[in-house]
């Protein structure tokens, strides 16, 4: 008995943390990519044969100024900050490892520090696997 209300309980655990991170999301969600496929639009539209050394020249802004802009607005530890091209425009992709261990994913206009989406990460986040013993 006893471990079929551990089973609930933790059943119960797993879909109110689900929940609360799906409308967290829906939420954090600003002007970018959606589950709609909707596309971000920066204020950098790059060529198509734009080169590393030309990204880095048209970026007005810095890694150390992503961090800055990003550190006022989220709790967290900055771990990863990527200048990258995502569909012709010029972004920073950051990831920020938050509390409880949630990555969010930022991405930030390389020409005004906008943040153009931001939104947390589940795809690594749930090792559901890990709660299949508890089903037999």
């Amino acid at each position: 008995m006893k471990n079929n209300s551990y089973l609930f309980k933790t059943i119960g655990v797993m879909i109110l943390t689900a929940s609360v991170l799906w409308a967290f999301d829906n939420e954090m969600e600003l002007n970018g990519s959606n589950s709609d496929g909707q596309l971000i639009k920066s204020s950098i539209q790059l060529e198509d044969d734009a080169t590393e050394i030309n990204k880095k020249t048209l970026a007005k802004i810095d890694v150390g100024d992503v961090i800055d802009i990003l550190q006022d607005r989220y709790e967290g530890k900055i771990v990863q900050v990527k200048l990258e091209e995502n569909n012709r425009n010029l972004v920073y992709e950051v990831e920020i490892l938050g509390k409880n261990d949630i990555l969010k994913d930022v991405i930030v206009d390389a020409g005004n520090g906008k943040i153009l989406l931001s939104k947390i990460d589940i795809s690594e986040q749930w090792p559901w696997s890990e709660f299949a013993e508890y089903g037999n």
